[in-house]
């Protein structure tokens, strides 16, 4: 096997086959979705990806998350492939990925959008049951990192056998309570169960609305309707973009693709 560094351009090339691929499927099944998060904010600030960005998301209403997943997840994705709810998942929501390579390679999150309530007593609560929850799934996963001293693998499988007395089934079972507790069509609020903005991520479901296409690179995509609010939300000054330093660090993050040339090729249509 050969390591191969991914450009940026490579990245982003890839992530907009992906989105290409879960829009068709939202047609095919008739399902909503909108890009979120910085994926929004970059077909608003950069009408594309944001450059230095290496990841993308899409957000699903609750009533449509199971029937687009399940389509995807049974359909042929070509070099991609659905994680979800199964043995290598990390994360709660379902994510995107190449095939045959780490899942923090290339991944595009699908979050479940649900129905919240208006008591923040209740959505305290319910919040910080999310959190232990995906933090107890993710920790059941034994993950070591190149850069792991050998006490930090040990304390990795520490952790790991410990979490591992939880089932995955009675951990799905927990999270299924929270997304179903609330009605989400009769909801005032949403939130983003899987998301790491916590509470923030609860907000007027009216800002999502009808869904708008606008431009992400040479197509458009759907946004939340009301995207000013919505963005001002989450990044107050969002069309001010980061130091030039900063966009450079991560710019420069490294991306390895592991497997054989031909492999690497026929990924990237490389004759």
């Amino acid at each position: 096997m050969e390591r191969f560094k991914l450009t940026m351009d490579e990245i982003h090339l890839l992530l907009r086959e992906a989105i290409e691929i879960i829009d068709q499927a939202a047609k095919e099944t008739g399902s909503t979705y909108y890009l979120h998060a910085g994926t929004a904010l970059g077909a608003i600030r950069h009408n594309d990806l944001i450059p230095w960005d290496e990841d993308a998301d899409v957000i699903v209403p609750l009533p449509c998350y199971d029937k687009l997943v399940g389509y995807l997840k049974n359909k042929d994705l070509g070099k991609f492939r659905i994680l979800y709810r199964e043995k290598y998942s990390t994360k709660m929501q379902a994510k995107l990925v190449l095939k045959d390579q780490h899942e923090d390679l290339m991944c595009i999150d699908l979050f479940p959008l649900i129905g919240f309530p208006e008591d923040k007593e209740e959505q305290k609560k319910l919040d910080q049951k999310s959190a232990k929850i995906r933090s107890i799934y993710a920790n059941k996963r034994l993950r070591y990192s190149a850069s792991d001293a050998w006490w930090k693998k040990i304390l990795k499988e520490i952790y790991s056998f410990y979490y591992s007395l939880h089932s995955d089934r009675s951990l799905y079972r927990q999270f299924d309570e929270i997304l179903y507790k609330y009605d989400f069509n009769s909801a005032k609020l949403v939130t983003n169960p899987c998301g790491k903005y916590s509470l923030k991520n609860v907000i007027p479901k009216q800002w999502y609305g009808t869904p708008v296409y606008h431009q992400l690179g040479t197509k458009d995509y759907p946004i939340p309707e009301h995207i000013e609010e919505y963005l001002k939300h989450y990044y107050k000054d969002y069309m001010k973009v980061p130091p030039k330093d900063e966009q450079n660090r991560l710019m420069n993050q490294p991306k390895i693709f592991i497997g054989t040339e031909e492999q690497y090729k026929n990924v990237f249509n490389h004759n």
